[in-house]
Protein backbone atom coordinates (compact mmCIF):
# COMPACT_ATOMS: atom_id res chain seq x y z
CA UNK A 1 0.00 0.00 0.00
CA UNK A 2 1.87 3.31 -0.72
CA UNK A 3 1.91 6.14 2.02
CA UNK A 4 0.61 9.17 1.79
CA UNK A 5 3.02 11.46 3.45
CA UNK A 6 1.06 14.41 3.42
CA UNK A 7 -1.41 13.22 5.05
CA UNK A 8 0.05 11.23 7.65
CA UNK A 9 1.90 13.88 8.88
CA UNK A 10 -1.39 16.10 8.86
CA UNK A 11 -3.35 13.23 10.99
CA UNK A 12 -0.31 12.38 13.27
CA UNK A 13 0.41 16.49 14.26
CA UNK A 14 -3.73 16.36 14.91
CA UNK A 15 -3.39 13.53 17.47
CA UNK A 16 0.00 15.06 18.82
CA UNK A 17 -1.56 17.94 19.84
CA UNK A 18 -4.69 16.57 21.09
CA UNK A 19 -5.81 15.90 25.02
CA UNK A 20 -4.00 12.50 24.48
CA UNK A 21 -0.83 13.85 22.97
CA UNK A 22 -0.24 16.37 25.99
CA UNK A 23 -0.80 13.32 28.46
CA UNK A 24 1.87 11.10 26.58
CA UNK A 25 4.20 14.45 26.53
CA UNK A 26 4.05 15.17 30.21
CA UNK A 27 4.30 10.95 30.74
CA UNK A 28 7.70 10.87 28.67
CA UNK A 29 9.14 14.98 29.99
CA UNK A 30 8.69 13.18 33.46
CA UNK A 31 10.51 10.21 32.66
CA UNK A 32 13.35 11.68 30.67
CA UNK A 33 13.91 14.09 33.46
CA UNK A 34 14.17 11.44 35.85
CA UNK A 35 16.59 9.51 33.94
CA UNK A 36 18.54 12.83 33.33
CA UNK A 37 18.90 13.23 37.12
CA UNK A 38 19.51 9.69 37.65
CA UNK A 39 22.35 9.57 35.16
CA UNK A 40 24.00 12.95 36.40
CA UNK A 41 23.99 11.77 40.24
CA UNK A 42 24.77 7.95 39.15
CA UNK A 43 27.82 8.74 36.71
CA UNK A 44 29.78 11.36 38.52
CA UNK A 45 29.00 10.99 42.78
CA UNK A 46 28.98 8.62 45.52
CA UNK A 47 26.38 8.42 47.64
CA UNK A 48 26.10 5.13 50.08
CA UNK A 49 22.38 4.18 50.67
CA UNK A 50 23.64 2.57 54.14
CA UNK A 51 25.57 5.50 54.90
CA UNK A 52 24.06 6.75 58.61
CA UNK A 53 24.94 8.37 61.88
CA UNK A 54 28.18 7.06 62.67
CA UNK A 55 29.00 4.96 59.76
CA UNK A 56 31.90 5.50 57.72
CA UNK A 57 31.86 5.20 53.79
CA UNK A 58 32.97 1.68 52.50
CA UNK A 59 36.32 1.56 50.81
CA UNK A 60 37.60 4.65 51.76
CA UNK A 61 35.16 6.47 49.23
CA UNK A 62 34.49 9.77 50.37
CA UNK A 63 30.80 10.48 49.93
CA UNK A 64 29.63 13.03 47.28
CA UNK A 65 32.91 11.97 45.49
CA UNK A 66 33.62 11.71 41.23
CA UNK A 67 33.52 7.89 40.48
CA UNK A 68 35.75 6.30 38.04
CA UNK A 69 35.04 5.99 34.49
CA UNK A 70 33.98 2.39 34.64
CA UNK A 71 32.42 2.87 37.55
CA UNK A 72 30.05 5.80 36.05
CA UNK A 73 29.29 4.03 32.76
CA UNK A 74 27.85 0.85 34.62
CA UNK A 75 25.75 3.56 37.13
CA UNK A 76 24.51 4.89 33.71
CA UNK A 77 23.66 2.09 31.87
CA UNK A 78 21.43 0.75 35.09
CA UNK A 79 19.63 3.67 34.74
CA UNK A 80 19.48 3.45 30.79
CA UNK A 81 17.79 -0.45 31.82
CA UNK A 82 15.67 1.57 34.03
CA UNK A 83 14.31 4.14 32.26
CA UNK A 84 13.75 1.21 29.14
CA UNK A 85 11.62 -0.66 31.81
CA UNK A 86 9.46 2.20 32.35
CA UNK A 87 9.50 3.59 29.00
CA UNK A 88 8.50 0.37 27.02
CA UNK A 89 4.95 0.03 28.61
CA UNK A 90 4.28 3.48 28.05
CA UNK A 91 5.35 3.61 24.66
CA UNK A 92 3.25 0.27 23.87
CA UNK A 93 -0.06 2.24 25.34
CA UNK A 94 0.72 5.64 23.30
CA UNK A 95 1.11 3.52 20.12
CA UNK A 96 -2.32 1.71 20.72
CA UNK A 97 -4.05 4.84 21.56
CA UNK A 98 -2.54 6.79 18.12
CA UNK A 99 -2.64 3.76 15.91
CA UNK A 100 -6.47 3.79 16.65
CA UNK A 101 -6.80 7.11 16.33
CA UNK A 102 -7.82 8.07 20.08
CA UNK A 103 -7.61 11.87 20.83
CA UNK A 104 -9.72 12.76 23.99
CA UNK A 105 -9.37 9.25 26.18
CA UNK A 106 -7.15 6.48 26.35
CA UNK A 107 -8.28 3.62 25.26
CA UNK A 108 -9.24 0.68 27.17
CA UNK A 109 -7.62 -1.62 24.65
CA UNK A 110 -4.39 0.52 25.57
CA UNK A 111 -3.93 0.04 28.78
CA UNK A 112 -5.54 -3.73 29.57
CA UNK A 113 -4.93 -5.65 26.29
CA UNK A 114 -1.70 -8.40 27.44
CA UNK A 115 0.65 -5.08 28.69
CA UNK A 116 2.68 -7.02 30.52
CA UNK A 117 2.68 -9.75 28.28
CA UNK A 118 3.94 -7.12 25.67
CA UNK A 119 6.22 -4.94 27.75
CA UNK A 120 8.26 -7.96 28.49
CA UNK A 121 8.16 -8.64 24.43
CA UNK A 122 9.15 -5.13 23.68
CA UNK A 123 11.92 -4.96 26.39
CA UNK A 124 13.80 -8.20 24.68
CA UNK A 125 12.88 -6.56 20.61
CA UNK A 126 14.64 -3.73 21.85
CA UNK A 127 17.28 -4.66 23.65
CA UNK A 128 18.14 -7.21 20.29
CA UNK A 129 17.53 -4.35 18.13
CA UNK A 130 20.33 -2.19 20.51
CA UNK A 131 22.35 -4.81 20.46
CA UNK A 132 22.62 -5.61 16.40
CA UNK A 133 22.69 -1.73 15.91
CA UNK A 134 25.83 -1.37 18.23
CA UNK A 135 27.45 -4.93 17.13
CA UNK A 136 27.40 -3.33 13.27
CA UNK A 137 30.45 -0.62 14.19
CA UNK A 138 32.20 -3.07 16.70
CA UNK A 139 32.26 -5.91 13.74
CA UNK A 140 33.45 -2.73 11.44
CA UNK A 141 36.19 -2.06 13.50
CA UNK A 142 37.14 -5.40 13.95
CA UNK A 143 37.65 -6.18 10.41
CA UNK A 144 39.04 -2.97 9.71
CA UNK A 145 42.21 -3.63 12.43
CA UNK A 146 42.18 -7.05 10.73
CA UNK A 147 42.73 -5.98 7.42
CA UNK A 148 45.51 -3.66 8.53
CA UNK A 149 47.45 -5.53 10.69
CA UNK A 150 47.43 -8.27 7.58
CA UNK A 151 48.08 -5.52 4.60
CA UNK A 152 51.13 -4.55 6.96
CA UNK A 153 52.97 -7.89 7.51
CA UNK A 154 51.93 -9.28 4.54
CA UNK A 155 55.25 -9.44 2.00
CA UNK A 156 53.90 -8.62 -0.97
CA UNK A 157 51.93 -5.60 0.50
CA UNK A 158 54.00 -3.17 2.64
CA UNK A 159 54.89 0.66 3.25
CA UNK A 160 52.78 2.71 1.73
CA UNK A 161 51.24 0.25 -0.51
CA UNK A 162 50.04 -1.01 3.54
CA UNK A 163 48.36 2.36 4.26
CA UNK A 164 46.55 3.02 0.92
CA UNK A 165 45.17 -0.41 1.22
CA UNK A 166 44.29 -0.04 4.77
CA UNK A 167 42.45 3.52 3.61
CA UNK A 168 40.51 2.11 1.09
CA UNK A 169 39.34 -1.22 2.79
CA UNK A 170 38.70 1.27 5.86
CA UNK A 171 36.82 4.02 3.83
CA UNK A 172 34.57 0.79 2.16
CA UNK A 173 33.89 -0.65 5.40
CA UNK A 174 32.81 2.26 7.21
CA UNK A 175 30.62 3.12 4.23
CA UNK A 176 29.08 -0.50 4.18
CA UNK A 177 28.61 -0.22 8.01
CA UNK A 178 26.93 3.06 8.12
CA UNK A 179 24.61 1.25 5.05
CA UNK A 180 23.64 -1.50 6.58
CA UNK A 181 22.98 -0.03 10.18
CA UNK A 182 20.57 2.43 8.07
CA UNK A 183 18.36 -0.57 6.59
CA UNK A 184 18.55 -2.00 10.26
CA UNK A 185 17.36 0.94 11.49
CA UNK A 186 14.89 1.71 9.09
CA UNK A 187 13.05 -2.11 8.24
CA UNK A 188 12.82 -2.29 12.44
CA UNK A 189 11.28 1.00 13.16
CA UNK A 190 7.85 -1.14 13.82
CA UNK A 191 8.79 -3.55 16.51
CA UNK A 192 6.78 -2.30 19.22
CA UNK A 193 3.90 -1.51 16.90
CA UNK A 194 3.81 -5.07 15.71
CA UNK A 195 4.34 -6.67 19.50
CA UNK A 196 1.64 -3.92 21.15
CA UNK A 197 -0.83 -3.49 18.20
CA UNK A 198 -0.36 -6.83 16.27
CA UNK A 199 0.58 -9.31 19.65
CA UNK A 200 3.56 -10.80 17.71
CA UNK A 201 6.08 -12.59 19.33
CA UNK A 202 10.00 -10.86 19.18
CA UNK A 203 10.88 -13.07 16.05
CA UNK A 204 7.82 -12.23 14.54
CA UNK A 205 7.56 -8.83 15.18
CA UNK A 206 11.11 -8.56 13.49
CA UNK A 207 9.79 -10.20 10.57
CA UNK A 208 6.13 -8.11 10.83
CA UNK A 209 8.06 -5.37 10.74
CA UNK A 210 10.43 -5.84 7.79
CA UNK A 211 6.98 -6.87 6.14
CA UNK A 212 5.29 -3.34 6.76
CA UNK A 213 8.17 -1.28 5.75
CA UNK A 214 8.97 -3.33 2.27
CA UNK A 215 7.62 -1.60 -0.23
CA UNK A 216 7.71 2.22 1.19
CA UNK A 217 11.39 2.51 2.01
CA UNK A 218 11.97 5.31 0.09
CA UNK A 219 8.92 7.63 2.04
CA UNK A 220 9.36 5.94 5.70
CA UNK A 221 13.09 6.42 5.73
CA UNK A 222 12.67 10.16 4.46
CA UNK A 223 9.75 10.54 6.97
CA UNK A 224 11.71 8.60 9.80
CA UNK A 225 15.55 10.76 9.21
CA UNK A 226 13.67 13.86 9.81
CA UNK A 227 11.67 13.62 12.95
CA UNK A 228 14.94 11.45 13.91
CA UNK A 229 17.39 14.39 13.08
CA UNK A 230 15.21 16.83 14.76
CA UNK A 231 14.39 15.23 18.17
CA UNK A 232 18.74 14.23 18.18
CA UNK A 233 19.74 18.01 17.43
CA UNK A 234 17.10 19.02 20.08
CA UNK A 235 18.23 16.75 22.48
CA UNK A 236 22.01 17.01 21.78
CA UNK A 237 21.88 20.89 21.91
CA UNK A 238 20.59 20.96 25.48
CA UNK A 239 22.60 18.35 26.69
CA UNK A 240 24.08 19.03 29.93
CA UNK A 241 27.37 19.24 31.32
CA UNK A 242 28.63 19.49 35.19
CA UNK A 243 32.18 20.69 34.76
CA UNK A 244 32.16 23.84 36.42
CA UNK A 245 28.73 23.06 38.18
CA UNK A 246 25.35 24.15 36.72
CA UNK A 247 24.58 27.67 35.59
CA UNK A 248 21.21 29.51 35.30
CA UNK A 249 21.71 29.60 31.43
CA UNK A 250 22.61 25.38 31.53
CA UNK A 251 19.63 24.64 33.87
CA UNK A 252 17.72 26.59 31.59
CA UNK A 253 18.54 25.10 27.97
CA UNK A 254 18.51 21.36 29.70
CA UNK A 255 14.64 21.98 30.68
CA UNK A 256 13.51 23.85 27.48
CA UNK A 257 15.44 21.25 25.50
CA UNK A 258 13.35 17.93 27.62
CA UNK A 259 10.31 19.37 26.89
CA UNK A 260 10.78 20.02 23.35
CA UNK A 261 12.27 16.64 23.08
CA UNK A 262 9.12 14.80 24.82
CA UNK A 263 6.93 17.27 22.63
CA UNK A 264 8.84 15.93 19.48
CA UNK A 265 8.91 12.32 20.83
CA UNK A 266 5.50 12.69 20.73
CA UNK A 267 5.09 14.08 17.32
CA UNK A 268 6.98 11.21 15.74
CA UNK A 269 5.18 7.93 17.63
CA UNK A 270 1.51 9.85 16.69
CA UNK A 271 2.76 10.16 12.66
CA UNK A 272 4.58 6.56 12.76
CA UNK A 273 1.68 5.45 13.98
CA UNK A 274 -0.46 6.88 11.27
CA UNK A 275 2.04 5.59 8.67
CA UNK A 276 2.04 2.16 10.72
CA UNK A 277 -1.76 1.87 10.71
CA UNK A 278 -1.81 3.07 6.65
CA UNK A 279 0.42 0.34 5.53
CA UNK A 280 -1.49 -2.39 8.38
CA UNK A 281 -4.87 -1.05 7.81
CA UNK A 282 -6.08 -4.79 9.08
CA UNK A 283 -5.13 -3.88 12.52
CA UNK A 284 -7.46 -3.42 15.44
CA UNK A 285 -5.53 -1.74 18.12
CA UNK A 286 -8.47 -2.83 20.76
CA UNK A 287 -8.83 -6.07 20.32
CA UNK A 288 -6.62 -9.62 19.91
CA UNK A 289 -5.48 -9.44 16.53
CA UNK A 290 -5.83 -13.49 16.33
CA UNK A 291 -9.56 -12.51 16.58
CA UNK A 292 -10.13 -10.09 13.33
CA UNK A 293 -7.65 -12.01 11.40
CA UNK A 294 -9.58 -15.94 12.34
CA UNK A 295 -13.02 -14.05 11.01
CA UNK A 296 -11.41 -12.19 7.73
CA UNK A 297 -12.28 -8.91 9.34
CA UNK A 298 -11.13 -5.67 9.80
CA UNK A 299 -11.62 -5.13 12.96
CA UNK A 300 -11.44 -1.74 13.38
CA UNK A 301 -14.14 -1.31 11.18
CA UNK A 302 -16.29 -4.18 11.96
CA UNK A 303 -16.82 -4.67 7.91
CA UNK A 304 -15.72 -7.84 5.98
CA UNK A 305 -12.44 -6.88 5.02
CA UNK A 306 -11.98 -6.59 0.87
CA UNK A 307 -8.63 -7.96 0.94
Amino acid sequence: MTLQLRRVVADGLQMAVSRNGAVFAAVFLAVETLSLLLVLVASTSYIPVDLGAGIEPAGGIAVGSQLSELTGLAATMLVGVFSAVVTVPISIIAIRTFVAGATDTIPEGALFNDLGRASGRGLVAMLCYTATLFLIPFVTVLVLFGVVAAAGTTEIVSGWVAGVVGLVVGGGLIVAAVAVGVVVWLQFLFLLHEIGVRGQGVVDAFRGSWATVRGSRLELGVLALVLTSLRSGVSWAGSPTVEGGWTLLQSTTAAVSLIASAAIGVVTMAILARAYRDLRPEVDPDEPAERGEAHGTDATQGEPNPQ
